[in-house]
């Protein structure tokens, strides 16, 4: 939600790379929602930076790391932190705006305001026919590429949670800085692969965008 106003960004539909970052206003504000479909992590974005305002697009990955670009500058940022990349232009970030990736139904819960964003323009998309739940619950074994992890990003520093090490006990209380915090993995298969007019009407994994959280 930015300023008062909430949007859904269905992630069904952001398997393509035309569909893998998408320009969008929300709340007056010029904002980027990205999809990375190999780590499943979504991440919202301002495209205001330094008084102008930009088109971002999606590269792909690049030593296991998914890059967005935007036309004006021709800098290769980050999707997972917004930096630019050294050899890019160095030095500068985009600023992360809070968001939730859930499903359709909780979003509804949440927001029963929201809407939806559409654009007839881009082509209907379906998910990788890779089996993520397999993935997921793969049990024990050195870590891969292809392993999923949840993020957390603190303000000392940032942890990754094997997705398959939590399968089990499901919660992990610990400490990222000063915070604590409980990865915690949902129940039930990865993302949906349903057309988008039944993940509207269902449970379908959807990315939400909200306000930022406020400072210290």
């Amino acid at each position: 939600m930015v300023a008062g106003e909430a949007r859904a960004y269905p992630v069904n539909l952001m398997w393509d790379a035309p569909n893998e970052s998408l320009n969008d206003t929300l709340g007056g504000a010029s904002i980027v929602a990205t999809w990375c479909p190999v780590a499943h992590s979504a991440v919202v974005y301002d495209r205001a930076v330094e008084g102008r305002q930009l088109e971002v697009g999606a590269v792909g990955l690049e030593k296991g790391v998914f890059i967005l670009y935007d036309r004006q500058t021709h800098t290769h940022w980050s999707q997972i932190t917004g930096r630019a990349l050294p050899w890019s232009t160095g030095g500068r970030s985009l600023r992360k705006r809070t968001s939730l990736t859930t499903t359709w139904s909780r979003w509804r819960r949440l927001q029963p305001g929201s809407t939806v964003y559409v654009d007839p323009a881009l082509p209907d998309c379906v998910a990788s026919p890779r089996d993520d739940r397999a993935i997921t619950l793969s049990g024990a074994g050195p870590i891969v590429n292809e392993d999923l992890v949840a993020g957390i990003e603190g303000p000392r520093g940032a942890r990754a949670y094997l997705l398959r090490a939590l399968a089990g006990p499901r919660v992990v209380n610990e400490h990222a800085g000063r915070r604590p915090h409980r990865p915690l993995p949902r129940r039930g298969r990865g993302h949906d692969r349903r057309p988008a007019s039944e993940a509207r009407r269902s449970g379908a994994d959807i990315l939400g965008g909200r306000r930022p959280a406020a400072g210290p």
